[in-house]
Parts: structure tokens; C-alpha cells; sequence
């Protein structure tokens, strides 16, 4: 399967455009966030700090693409911004070290869950045309095989405190490794990185959550 790498300003602006996206408004969406998480003291709890800038980068994404025509789908718990035509979704993710780099290959920082497997399925399955691996269809849920048409992009998005730099990328996953991290793309759109004013490493939320990726059930006590 062919991998696609998309670095230089022009063609960035050329493929983000083809998917009704701009590359300004993306960095936006990350600084946002990332200011969000900064605010965050040793005095909120632990991991909180991760969260927030992870939760503030999915509601200022969605500000950004609704008046667009884009809709919000919190898929069990996983929240998406689903393009106008219905035929791709936008995830956020902190990426490793990896992120924004053309030599390497990223991967998600954290372990994901089952929903973000089913989509990484459907991913593959697109990128083969629906050929060989059709076979994959009978592991997808009902509810998303009739949506087998969506691709799943990701926003990855990665805070390099000893350069000082936030860089971030839309790729679009086809693999998780064994221990349930994304760690091949099929596609990779490399966005500007940002220079961050030099800052101590904070004491808390360092290792806070990536976003949740599970089903919960709340059921009143009897």
C-alpha cells in the first residue's frame, strides 16, 4: 500500500483545500488548545492538564468546521467532526515524538480503544479499494459498516518542550501496533510547527488521558 507524505507549503495547502481545510485556521485550533492546557496549576488534579488541552482542541476544531457545514458526532464517547459529504472524520490525538517530522513515523502517544481499531479497520479497507481485505467487513460493527465509506483522519499533535515547539499533522491511520497504539499512515499532511517560549517541564498532567475511546454505561441503582 502506497504512503503519501505531504510537506512543502504549497502542496500542503493544495491537499488540506481538496478536503475543505486550511492550514491557518488548524494552527489556530492547536494553539488554542495548547494555551488551554497551559493555564492548567499544580493545583487542578492530576492529568487534568492533558485533558483540557485535549478537550479544548476538540471544541475549538468543531467551532471552527460547523459553520463550515460540518457536523459533530460523539461516536461512543469518541468525539468526531465529520465533513460536509460524510466522507471523512477528524480526530484529535496527542502523537509522540515522532509528530511533525519527515523522517520518522509517528505514532499516538497513548493506547486506543475498540472504536478507534474499527475506524483504523474501515481506514484499510478504503485504502485497498475495498479489494483484498474485504473479507475485514464481518469485524466491523453494523453501525459502522454503514458508514464503511468515512475515512478517519487524526490531528496529532505533539509538544516538544526541548526544542520549544508544537508541532502537529492530519494523518490518516491504517495500522495499531500490538499494544494499541496508531503507528502507520497511509496519508500524512505535516503542518507548520510552532516555536513555544522555553518553560520548565510541568510537574502535572504530563501523562494526562488522550482523549477517551470507550463505551460507558450508567445505570441508575436500583
Amino acid at each position: 500500500m502506497e504512503r503519501v507524505l505531504f510537506s512543502e507549503p504549497e502542496e500542503v495547502q493544495t491537499r488540506l483545500k481538496a478536503l475543505g481545510l486550511d492550514e491557518i485556521e488548524l494552527l489556530r485550533v492547536v494553539r488554542f488548545g495548547q494555551a488551554s492546557r497551559s493555564e492548567c496549576t499544580e493545583n487542578h488534579p492530576p492529568s487534568y492538564a492533558g485533558y483540557t488541552g485535549w478537550a479544548e482542541t476538540v471544541r475549538a476544531l468543531r467551532e471552527y468546521l460547523i459553520p463550515l457545514q460540518w457536523t459533530k458526532c460523539n461516536d461512543r464517547n469518541w468525539p468526531l467532526s465529520v465533513s460536509p459529504c460524510g466522507k471523512f472524520a477528524i480526530a484529535v490525538a496527542t502523537g509522540n515524538e515522532a509528530t511533525g517530522l519527515l523522517s520518522i513515523t509517528p505514532s499516538t502517544k497513548a493506547s486506543k480503544g475498540p472504536r478507534t481499531a474499527q475506524a483504523v479497520t474501515v481506514n484499510l479497507q478504503l485504502a485497498f479499494d475495498f479489494g483484498a481485505v474485504s473479507t475485514i467487513n464481518a469485524a466491523i460493527p453494523s453501525d459502522l459498516r454503514k458508514a464503511t465509506g468515512r475515512t478517519t483522519w487524526f490531528l496529532l499533535i505533539h509538544v516538544d518542550r526541548k526544542k520549544s515547539e508544537l508541532r502537529c499533522e492530519l494523518a490518516r491511520p491504517v495500522r495499531m501496533s500490538e499494544d494499541g497504539r496508531v503507528d502507520d499512515w497511509a496519508e500524512r499532511i505535516i503542518l507548520s510547527g510552532t516555536q513555544l517560549d522555553p518553560e520548565p517541564e510541568p510537574s502535572f498532567g504530563t501523562n494526562g488521558p488522550d482523549g477517551p475511546d470507550f463505551t460507558a454505561e450508567i445505570k441508575r441503582r436500583a
